[in-house]
């Protein structure tokens, strides 16, 4: 009896040291694996970490050239509106160039018809000496074969109109010339004019 429960104890106490044992090697096989679950999660971790610092990274370095490209669209807008202001002046300048124009142009326009006035007038006497003249030639030859003082008379009475004449003459001409001077200015007034207008229809 006593060998047996001897044999007995021993049985037990092998098959508690192997539950001892199994125990033992299941809570190693714990602990392996929570370390392994640890450590992969712990990668995981360091690899969202480094992901995220990535992102941040390219969110700065697109973040700085967007705001590198507002910079220049922001100059871009200051430029393109000075421009606009230079623009709008220059047309203000232009619309100011041609009003003084015309009204320099009005003002030829008016000298001009008066001077064709005067001349219609210059011609009108010059017409009216020069039948004058003809009378006095035809008085002054009859005197000429009468003689006498009347004759003498007559002759420097023709030579007064014939100074007379000559002078309207050139009076004539000298306006004449002023008229075509005032004539090619008005020309050059209105083509001055057309150029200016053709920037101001472009631009409005």
């Amino acid at each position: 009896m006593r060998e047996q429960q001897e044999k007995e104890r021993l049985l037990e106490e092998e098959r508690r040291r192997q539950a001892e044992q199994r125990e033992a090697a299941r809570k190693e096989m714990e602990r392996q694996r929570q370390l392994e679950w640890e450590k992969q999660r712990l990668q995981e971790l360091q690899n969202q970490r480094q992901r995220e610092q990535e992102n941040v990274l390219k969110l700065k370095a697109k973040n700085q050239s967007l705001s590198i490209e507002l910079t220049s669209l922001n100059d871009q807008v200051k430029e393109l509106s000075q421009k606009i202001c230079d623009t709008r002046l220059g047309v203000s300048n232009v619309k100011t160039t041609i009003d003084g124009m015309r009204s320099t142009r009005d003002s030829q326009m008016q000298e001009m018809s008066q001077l064709k006035n005067k001349l219609k007038e210059q011609n009108a006497k010059l017409l009216a000496l020069s039948q004058e003249k003809v009378k006095l030639d035809a008085k002054n030859k009859l005197n000429s074969q009468m003689g006498g003082q009347d004759a003498e008379q007559a002759r420097l009475a023709f030579e007064n109109k014939e100074i007379t004449i000559k002078n309207l003459r050139k009076k004539i001409e000298d306006m004449q010339s002023e008229i075509d001077g005032k004539l090619s200015d008005i020309e050059n007034n209105n083509s001055q004019l057309t150029e200016l207008r053709n920037p101001i229809k472009g631009s409005s």
